[in-house]
């Protein structure tokens, strides 16, 4: 057998020949064009960013990441979502909580990064569709994780991962993969249910056009997608108590604000999410995505696409903010119709971006990524230094002081929770414990019905674990009448 023949490479490892096949050698040659086209600056500042930005990714406990982390275990004790352990978040994303904590406090980080690279995966893939190798690396790898990381980040809460399938499902949709695409859309809504609209909106402009046999395809991997994840909560008897969650939380985002309209409904959850990094933002997006529909040849119709979707989109995320819009954090939303108009602009950046001029491209590139993500400072940009980073990973293997209260009485029992969302992930190193309230975090503006099935519920309790935040607060009769109750008992 001739062992150069077409179809085979030759290498050799200590004095043994090896046949690799072609298509190894093939994307070993491809993956070599593609660095070089790179470029050697781009590269470095790539893996710059990704070093900077990684101290980020680290989780904090605080506030409602303790939750989750404690949904998360008391998933992994055996408990049932919803009935037996409760928060108002979508089950796969719970689901994804807990695999990270079964595999350990590192996994958390790590699962921040991968849902990062998905998404710098996926911008790299929309830019493609438009533009060079160079252009798609700086935008994908160096301006998306900058804006993903902006000032509304807050590592492992419930957006990344949002964002993270709506971008793989958009870019999905563009290169073809209409069956792919229909599977990400469909995880959506068990994972970010809020932002299915958003992903809709995007995958639907990409289909635009497209064949029967593309559309039917799309459509099947997501009736298959809905199939299976509704199966599953069935499965565990999770369905129900999820959809009787959806209905809470549309009682729950109206009954905070708004004075009954839709209208000031929709000025007051507006007002209630906006700031100084919410207009930066804001303005950035709607500016470049301007600049890129003004110099757009019109000939070019993946160009046109791109700004149709973007624009759709930004206006998607702005209502979604306008119904459901609460804290800080939910302006995450904005972060998808941001990277957009940046996809948008691949074509200019690129002759930014080549050979001498490269500097002044990349500058450009990170001077807007930073606006983008509603950077309004030098400390938004860089609010995590070191020794935050090492606190947070201490934390992450450390019981919190509520679980070492309970391991105190002895390594189990049953217990019920009184308090807010300071737990610092309470639930930690108390799987042998059963917890008999679901819902162990309770808040001011909760309505007086959920509050006094939880007082029914701890009554029958034989150890209370009360938290330091349960306090009366001003202004707040119904939760003031429930800690007095409490108090009495």
């Amino acid at each position: 057998m001739d062992a150069t023949a077409p179809g085979a490479a030759l290498g050799s490892r200590g004095g043994e020949t090896e046949i690799a096949p072609a298509s190894v050698a093939r994307f070993s040659l491809r993956a070599r064009q593609t660095l070089t086209q790179i470029g050697i600056l781009p590269l470095a500042l790539g893996v710059l960013t990704w070093v900077v930005l990684a101290p980020r990714l680290v989780p904090s406990l605080l506030w409602d990441r303790g939750i989750f982390v404690s949904v998360g275990e008391r998933l992994l004790a055996g408990d049932t979502l919803y009935s037996q352990v409760w928060d108002n978040k979508d089950p796969f994303f719970f689901y994804f909580v807990a695999a990270q904590r079964w595999a350990g406090p590192l996994a958390e980080p790590i699962a921040e990064g991968l849902l990062l690279l998905i998404a710098a995966l996926s911008v790299y893939s929309l830019v493609r569709h438009l533009s060079n190798a160079r252009t798609a690396f700086v935008i994908g790898f160096i301006a998306a994780p900058i804006i993903l990381t902006g000032a509304f980040y807050y590592p492992g809460y419930t957006h990344l991962p949002g964002i993270s399938l709506c971008l793989a499902a958009y870019a999905l949709s563009l290169r073809d993969n209409s069956a792919g695409a229909g599977i990400a859309i469909g995880l959506f809504f068990f994972v970010k249910l809020i932002m299915v609209p958003l992903g809709l909106v995007l995958v639907l402009c990409a289909l635009r056009g497209r064949s029967l046999a593309s559309v039917s395809r799309f459509l099947a991997a997501l009736a298959l997608s809905l199939l299976a994840g509704t199966s599953m909560l069935l499965a565990r008897s999770e369905f129900y108590p999820f959809l009787a969650t959806v209905r809470y939380n549309l009682t729950y985002v109206q009954n905070i604000s708004g004075d009954g309209s839709l209208s000031g409904s929709f000025r007051a959850h507006l007002a209630r999410i906006a700031s100084s990094g919410f207009y930066v933002a804001l303005a950035s997006t709607a500016s470049v995505l301007l600049f890129a529909a003004i110099a757009i040849n019109p000939r070019e119709r993946p160009m046109a696409g791109a700004i149709i979707a973007a624009s759709l989109a930004l206006v998607a995320a702005v209502v979604i903010l306008g119904l459901t819009g609460l804290w800080d954090h939910h302006d995450k939303i904005l972060y998808v119709p941001a990277i957009l108009p940046a996809v948008c602009c691949s074509p200019f950046l690129e002759t930014a971006l080549a050979g001498s001029r490269a500097i002044f491209g990349l500058g450009l590139v990170l001077s807007q990524a930073f606006l983008l993500g509603g950077s309004t400072g030098v400390a938004s940009i860089s609010r995590t230094p070191l020794a935050d980073w090492r606190v947070k990973m201490s934390a992450l293997t450390s019981p919190s002081p509520e679980t070492r209260r309970l391991l105190a009485l002895g390594p189990s029992g049953s217990y019920a929770r009184l308090g807010t969302n300071d737990d610092l992930g309470h639930a930690a190193g108390l799987r042998h414990w059963k917890l008999l309230c679901p819902k162990f975090h309770q808040y001011a503006f909760q309505p007086g019905q959920v509050l006094d099935e939880t007082f029914a519920c701890a009554s029958t309790s034989p150890v209370l674990l009360i938290a330091n935040s349960f306090r009366t607060e001003g202004g707040r009769s119904v939760w003031n009448e429930y800690v007095a109750k409490v108090e009495l008992c």
